[in-house]
């Protein structure tokens, strides 16, 4: 549940930060080149693009570390409850 909890509130930062740097980027592209709020604009989509990436590492994080601990309690699990086959007699 806290996994699933955190993931969400991460991919929730990865599409928010996408979305400023796609806006950022338009934005960007209408201004005066070399002027301070273009180069402030390109810094802001700098920031969201680092954002979002890091964003995406951290649910491949959670996700690795996740599998790696539950893996050990799921498998015997698994195991326990998978059926022999039959042979149809």
């Amino acid at each position: 549940m806290v996994i699933e909890t955190a993931e969400e509130i991460i991919d929730v930062v990865e599409v928010v930060a996408e979305a400023v740097d796609m806006v950022a980027e338009k934005i960007a592209d209408d201004l005066a080149d070399g002027s301070k709020l273009k180069t402030t604009v390109e810094a802001i989509e700098q920031v969201a693009e680092n954002v979002a990436g890091k964003a995406q590492k951290a649910v491949d994080f959670i996700d690795e570390e996740a599998e790696k601990k539950l893996s050990p309690i799921i498998e015997p699990v698994k195991q326990l409850t998978q059926v022999a086959p039959s042979d149809g007699s």
